[in-house]
C-alpha cells in the first residue's frame, strides 16, 4: 500500500487518474467512480509537500512539468479548506498561478476541467492525505439497483459506502442515499 501520510524529507507527486497510488490509497472506490473530470495532461502533476499551510493544513500543489527540478517552494497551489469550487474559475485564480503559464493552453484548460468539475474529489483527497484518515468501509454489493433520484442504473458486482440505517444505499452519480 502507498504511502499516505506526509513527509518531511520530500514531495508526494501525483497524477489525479482512477489508478494513481495516492488517488486509490484516499479516495474510495464509489468515490474515485463518482469523479466528473479526470487528468488527462502529463504537462503537471498534483503534489503534497511539508513546509507551506492553507487553511487548517491541506494544500494542493500543482508543479508543472517544467518546474519538475525546481525546488522552490512558492509553486501554484490551490486551498482544500478555505475556498470552494466557484474559487478557481481560472489560472489567474490559483495561488501562484502566474507559474503556470509554462503550460500550453491544452494543459491550462485540462487542469482547470480537473479542478472546476472535480473539487470535491480533491478535497475529500487531500484532508484524507493531511490528516492520515482511514478509508470509511464500503459493501460490495451484487445486485441491481436503480437511484430513486437521478435514475442511475447500478448492477452487477460493485463496491458502495455503507448503507445508512434505513439499509439504503448511496447513489455514486447523485450521493444521495435512494439505492436500495
Amino acid at each position: 500500500m502507498p504511502k499516505k501520510t506526509k513527509t518531511t524529507a520530500s514531495a508526494d507527486l501525483f497524477r489525479f487518474v482512477a489508478n494513481d497510488p495516492i488517488v486509490t490509497a484516499n479516495l474510495t472506490a464509489t468515490e474515485i467512480a463518482a469523479v466528473e473530470t479526470w487528468q488527462d495532461s502529463d504537462d503537471y502533476s498534483f503534489e503534497f509537500h511539508e513546509g507551506h499551510t492553507s487553511g487548517d493544513g491541506r494544500p494542493i500543489y500543482i508543479r508543472p512539468a517544467s518546474l519538475a527540478e525546481s525546488r522552490d517552494g512558492n509553486i501554484p497551489k490551490i486551498n482544500a479548506v478555505d475556498a470552494n469550487k466557484g474559487t478557481y474559475k481560472t489560472v489567474a485564480n490559483i495561488i501562484n498561478g502566474g507559474k503556470l503559464s509554462s503550460l500550453d493552453n491544452l494543459a491550462q484548460a485540462d487542469l482547470m476541467g480537473v479542478i472546476i468539475n472535480s473539487y470535491d474529489s480533491l478535497t475529500i483527497l487531500a484532508r484524507r492525505y493531511w490528516k492520515n484518515e482511514d478509508l470509511p468501509q464500503v459493501a460490495q454489493v451484487r445486485a441491481t439497483m436503480s437511484c430513486g433520484s437521478c435514475g442511475a442504473k447500478i448492477s452487477g458486482d460493485v463496491y458502495l459506502d455503507p448503507p445508512n440505517p434505513f439499509g439504503k444505499y448511496k447513489c455514486p452519480k447523485c450521493k444521495k442515499f435512494t439505492l436500495k
